[in-house]
């Protein structure tokens, strides 16, 4: 991904430097009010010139707080940041920060637990077998100890509380509660309404008070499915060798932060509990907030819940300077999936110039439109998807530069390729209007991305991880715009980009890998009692009644006008009353299932040049103002979007009606679309996603007979000229568009800006019906693609009845109830009670129209060897759903919160419209849902599952590795097992 300046200030503040100052924020203590924490003084570090108004402060026991107010909706992106991850595992043991990122979820001595005193017994027993296993070589004396600490896991789970932590978040109406591990942090995410903060620092407060290791060898069986994910995973092999060339001194090449398969067999409770003491400590934590609060009592709730943990020293991760690279360093990989090149160039740590010059290097390569490796290498189709990016560490960072090739071109004539660009700078032999323009795109960027409260504590996350001063975030406009190209040029030229790179080729191959695997251990399904529940988390519940937040539904009567441009053709019609940034979308009513060259003809549409411009003047003349659009081809749509700049509509409409009316044939640019498409298609038949998610579904719902079917044979996609792709796209516009607008301009101008256009010259109104016959699913089949992989992916597909507007609520309860996250029944009978799969989940489908059925999706992630038994168990859930009131209870009060706190906001206001209009709403159908939950009861979800979900006939497509022993036989019981090729699922 595209490393960005993840903060730039706003247009007008960018020729200023911010300065820092505190500010004094005394507090009048009234007469009789005697709660000391109350009235405690914090003064905020403020910086001036930013936008985001962040709110830094320090508490006395040096834990920073970053506070940034955003009232667009209800709600309050959390993140608690540690800086620790897997640079700082011990040699010895590495894994152990992403290890206890996966175990904070699971309760301390008061949450989790129904009797700790009793439940530490057994699990000081566990964590000393743990030691003696640790130590043994003897297979069977190892086998013997395991045995004991599952005995004893047993034992010690019947004390234990079932995702509690996860019902806690879901209770106050929790999304996006998550984790993740990097080299330089770990940081626990989640967002909640704005009315919650109190209880989600209570929660979060107790989260690291006494965090106990709990369900821990199921816990580790998760770890060790996404080690074995990892092995499948070969870009991130790919990925991992360039690292471990890179960095020869430090930990970012040296160790992976899920720890290699040795250590992974071989935990340490011990080496857990000390990483936990040694780095999660006030003075090495940050808590950042963004969204609808007030900043005053936010830092004083933070300050009673968290002001209170004690410092201690954090010794700080050293490593010795890395020598020098002087040549190219070259590797290769053998992979079953697509041939692919990384490249990178090592660079110093975050916050330096050398970092700020290498990012405009990467942005002078590849900008997504302008760039060199975007004009001389993507748009003329010489390689397939070639980027660029800058990765910036706490210690280390450097340029990563990658692609696929085209077919027929071997990776070292693509490493050339793009060698050919960075040359190009080095000569200086670019535009000098491009770093202007570069700076202007960075502006654009961040105008979007910091309206939305994740990106806002991203960003603020980086600069703490790093150790850079806030100001200097809000700086790196000023510190940008400053670079000229003369700066540029002589850095390129400089030692960092000599001929010192690191090059992994990774090649295809049909040979099987050999791979090391974290092996299945043998475990006792935990049955821990439904019943169980600790008593914080009663106490939660009952204390758990803030001043609610009243729903908001969007009104689109009066949100949205709407006025005929054109008999026919209607302008759906919102004010943007918050920013300058415009969003103008025609859409058409044909789509793939009309024409399977569609995409094609879009694709080629984009490629080409026009009567005035090439191809490339085109991509120039678009990034000097800020526009952009796109083409989206659906099955029965399309969308044209244009966006961008209110002071560039009229240009940036006219470039784009210039470029749909004249733009030009060309066979040179039709040639290498082909090519590439033949080479996209080749791709795809080695990566198992595509297989599972594309190829077996298909052939599972529609049977031989699918839209996959349809698309043009190789044979005939190379017959194809330029014309014929030009005739398919200009056939868009034999058809009325509706419009959809989203900016500051009026009714008025905008209908007189695209009146006339060649967007509206078409006079049919809808398209011929089209569809494809699903299959009925009748009876259980069993659809198996081989492929050599670590673990099995398995879906699980059940067509059940057309959309019913009055099973909305029921069915959002269902989902919620049943596979909605780590609280719900599929996650915790699959992997926290079992440990069967990493990845599980089941919904019951809502159609996007109304003429298309609703399905029943299961999912399974899962090692080869616990395929049968993951399967036997989803079907059992699948079959057999848990009836719980508590449960139930949550589900609703989980759901009233979520959509008392969701917010219908800018340009969503339309896409919402559109999407509901197809449902026949007229209205919001989340005000719909929310009015009938209360009417709802757990027979009501009992009998939506009998009818929708329990006892259906699955069809289950499966890619796994077909060498392991006995899976095509045992897989018979379920149903008709059929062996498909690549060839069944795709015939071209």
């Amino acid at each position: 991904m595209k490393y960005i300046f993840s903060f730039l200030t706003v247009v007008v503040l960018s020729a200023c430097i911010s300065k820092s100052y505190n500010v004094q924020n005394p507090i009048r203590v009234e007469e009789g009010d005697r709660d000391p924490l109350k009235y405690k003084v914090f003064n905020p570090k403020i910086t001036e010139g930013d936008p985001l108004n962040v709110r830094e402060y320090t508490l006395k026991n040096g834990l920073k707080v970053f506070l940034t107010v955003n009232k667009e909706n209800p709600r309050i992106q959390t993140q608690v940041c540690v800086r620790a991850g897997g640079k700082n595992d011990p040699s010895h043991a590495t894994g152990l920060a992403h290890y206890l990122e996966h175990l904070l979820f699971k309760g301390t001595s008061k949450l989790g637990t129904i009797d700790y005193e009793k439940e530490k017994i057994e699990l000081d027993k566990i964590k000393a077998l743990y030691e003696e296993y640790r130590e043994v070589n003897d297979t069977l004396k190892r086998k013997i100890i395991y045995h004991q600490i599952d005995s004893i896991s047993t034992l010690a789970s019947k004390y234990a509380c079932l995702s509690e932590f996860d019902q806690a978040h879901s209770l106050i109406g929790a999304t996006g509660t998550n984790a993740y591990t990097s080299n330089d942090n770990t940081a626990y995410i989640t967002n909640i309404p704005s009315n919650q903060l109190e209880n989600w620092l209570k929660l979060e407060s107790e989260r690291y008070r006494d965090p106990v290791i709990r369900l821990f060898h199921t816990e580790l069986e998760a770890v060790y499915e996404e080690k074995n994910i990892s092995q499948d995973n070969h870009w991130r092999q790919q990925y991992y060798l360039m690292l471990s060339e890179l960095f020869k001194k430090h930990n970012y090449g040296l160790q992976t932060t899920i720890g290699t398969v040795e250590h992974l067999k071989n935990p340490s409770i011990v080496e857990i509990e000390k990483f936990f003491k040694e780095y999660y400590v006030p003075n090495n934590m940050a808590i950042i907030l963004s969204g609808d609060f007030d900043p005053d009592s936010a830092i004083h709730k933070i300050d009673k819940y968290f002001g209170s943990f004690e410092p201690s020293e954090v010794t700080p991760y050293t490593f010795e300077k890395e020598n020098p690279i002087t040549k190219p360093i070259e590797r290769t990989i053998k992979a079953p999936d697509a041939s692919s090149i990384l490249m990178a160039y090592r660079l110093p740590k975050a916050g330096t110039k050398e970092v700020y010059l290498a990012s405009m290097v990467d942005m002078i390569l590849n900008n997504s439109k302008a760039g060199l490796i975007d004009i001389n290498i993507n748009q003329k189709q010489k390689a397939v998807g070639v980027y660029s990016g800058i990765t910036v560490n706490s210690d280390y960072s450097f340029h990563l530069l990658g692609g696929s090739p085209t077919k027929g071109q071997s990776l070292q004539e693509l490493r050339d390729l793009i060698l050919s660009q960075l040359e190009i700078v080095k000569k200086g032999d670019f535009p000098d209007w491009l770093m202007p323009a570069i700076i202007n795109d960075f502006k654009l960027r961040e105008l979007k991305a910091l309206k939305n409260n994740r990106n806002r504590v991203a960003v603020i996350n980086e600069a703490f991880v790093h150790g850079l001063d806030w100001k200097k975030k809000v700086n790196e406009i000023h510190m940008l715009s400053s670079i000229t190209k003369e700066e540029v040029v002589k850095f390129v030229n400089g030692p960092t980009y000599r001929n010192n790179y690191i090059a992994v080729y990774k090649e295809k191959t049909d040979d099987k890998l050999d791979r090391k695997k974290v092996p299945k251990p043998e475990i006792t399904p935990l049955d821990i009692p439904k019943s169980n529940q600790s008593e914080f988390l009663k106490d939660f519940i009952a204390n758990n009644d803030p001043m609610p937040i009243e729903p908001s539904f969007i009104d689109y009567k009066k949100e949205i006008s709407i006025d005929e441009v054109k008999k026919g053709v209607k302008l759906h019609y919102c004010k943007n009353e918050s920013d300058e940034l415009f969003s103008l979308t025609f859409i058409y009513p044909i789509g793939s299932y009309h024409n399977s060259k569609l995409s094609l003809a879009v694709q080629q549409a984009k490629l080409l040049g026009t009567s005035k411009y090439s191809s490339a003047e085109l991509s120039q003349e678009m990034y000097k103002i800020g526009m952009s659009y796109s083409i989206s081809v659906g099955q029965k749509e399309t969308s044209i979007n244009l966006s961008g700049l209110t002071s560039q509509l009229d240009t940036s409409f006219r470039l784009l009606n210039h470029i749909i009316s004249e733009v030009q044939v060309n066979q040179e640019v039709a040639d290498g679309l082909i090519q590439k498409t033949l080479q996209v298609r080749e791709n795809s038949l080695s990566n198992p996603k595509s297989l599972l998610w594309n190829g077996l579904q298909n052939y599972a719902v529609y049977g031989k007979q699918s839209p996959l079917n349809d698309q043009l044979s190789n044979r005939h996609l190379e017959a194809l000229t330029s014309k014929d792709l030009l005739d398919d796209f200009k056939h868009i516009f034999i058809y009325k568009p509706q419009i959809l607008y989203y900016g500051e301009s009026s009714v008025e101008r905008v209908t007189s800006i695209v009146k006339n256009s060649g967007f509206l010259k078409g006079e049919i109104l809808e398209s011929p019906q089209m569809d494809y016959q699903r299959k009925a699913m009748n009876q259980m089949e069993i659809y198996v693609l081989n492929y050599d992989l670590k673990k099995s992916e398995i879906l699980f597909l059940s067509k059940g009845t057309p959309f019913n507007k009055k099973e909305l609520a029921t069915n959002s309860v269902f989902n919620e109830y049943y596979g909605g996250g780590m609280s719900s029944v599929v996650f915790q009978e699959i992997r926290e009670k079992k440990a069967l799969a990493y990845q599980a989940f089941a919904v019951h489908t809502t159609a996007k129209d109304t003429t298309k059925p609703q399905y029943t999706y299961a999912y399974l992630g899962c090692q080869t060897d616990k395929t049968i038994e993951a399967i036997e168990s989803m079907l059992n859930i699948l079959n057999n759903m848990p009836k719980d009131t508590v449960k139930f209870s949550q589900s609703i009060l989980a759901l009233k919160q979520q959509l008392a706190s969701s917010r219908t906001t800018r340009a969503s206001k339309l896409s919402s419209f559109w999407a509901n209009q197809k449902l026949g709403f007229a209205e919001s159908k989340n005000e719909q849902i929310y009015s009938n939950l209360n009417g709802l009861n757990l027979e009501d979800i009992v009998d939506f599952h009998r009818e929708n979900v329990a006892n259906n006939q699955y069809s289950i497509v499966i890619v796994a590795d077909l060498s392991h022993p006995k899976l095509i036989s045992e897989l018979g019981r379920f149903g008709n097992v059929k062996v498909l090729t690549v060839d069944d699922l795709y015939p071209y």
